[in-house]
């Protein structure tokens, strides 16, 4: 059993369900050396899987699969954001 099942039957036992409909854009983002853009099927529908300095912005924020791009992105963010609260 894979991670993607596990998760969808632990939902499903607190009566909860993964929306992995076209409309609901979920991505799944890994660190992983990929070469090409992926996917994967969860629950008869597929959902994308970011990798590498692919971005994808997640409640405001940039996501990448890059661990140190990440870590500098959210440095600079909350950079910008002090900087941008000083001067107000």
């Amino acid at each position: 059993m894979d991670m993607l099942e596990r998760l969808l039957l632990e939902l499903a036992s607190i009566g909860l369900e993964l929306n992995v409909s076209k409309f609901s854009k979920p991505k799944i983002l890994t660190n992983a050396c990929l070469e090409e853009k992926r996917f994967a099927e969860v629950a008869g529908d597929f959902m994308e899987i970011f990798h590498g300095e692919h971005r994808y912005k997640y409640l405001g924020k940039k996501l990448t699969g890059d661990v140190v791009l990440r870590t500098n992105q959210e440095f600079d963010h909350r950079l910008h954001a002090a900087w941008a609260k000083l001067h107000s």
